[in-house]
């Protein structure tokens, strides 16, 4: 199989965007989590989560996906904003934990885990595409998509 240089492949994106700066904010993700439940076949339980029954980790998952669109809009002038990053980051890393922590202790029996596992997959999509230069993250989808298992 012949290997690229995936460095320099160049993508077409909207003017003025980079790859690296497109990180979803909270509507997007939530968007993202009903459309991949509803596709799932799970409605019910992801409209009974994200309405009522387990607000918190709605809202912790929407703070972190706010934080890491926030971050990258700031990485844009990393100099500047070094400080405000920083917090950031830490704020990311808390919620993160929180976030796992919350999951790890999930009852597989419990109505709405596979939904939460939904949320938790969009969130570590969103902290991957933030933390990761597009030209590995390039190179992974390609692996994922294109080579056999």
């Amino acid at each position: 199989m012949k290997k690229t240089n995936n460095e320099e492949e160049n993508y077409n994106l909207p003017s003025g965007m980079e790859a690296r700066y497109m990180v979803h904010d909270m509507q997007t993700c939530l968007l993202l989590v009903h459309i991949i439940e509803i596709c799932a076949g799970r409605i019910d339980e992801a409209a009974s989560m994200i309405n009522k029954e387990s607000h918190w980790f709605i809202q912790l998952t929407c703070s972190i996906c706010d934080n890491l669109n926030h971050k990258m809009s700031l990485s844009q002038d990393a100099e500047n904003n070094e400080a405000t990053i920083n917090c950031i980051n830490k704020e990311i890393e808390l919620d993160m934990q929180e976030l796992a922590q919350s999951l790890l202790r999930l009852d597989e029996k419990t109505n709405n885990s596979k939904t939460k596992q939904t949320l938790w997959a969009v969130v570590k999509s969103s902290y991957y595409a933030t933390h990761c230069p597009p030209y590995v993250m390039n190179r992974h989808v390609s692996r994922v998509i294109f080579e056999p298992v």
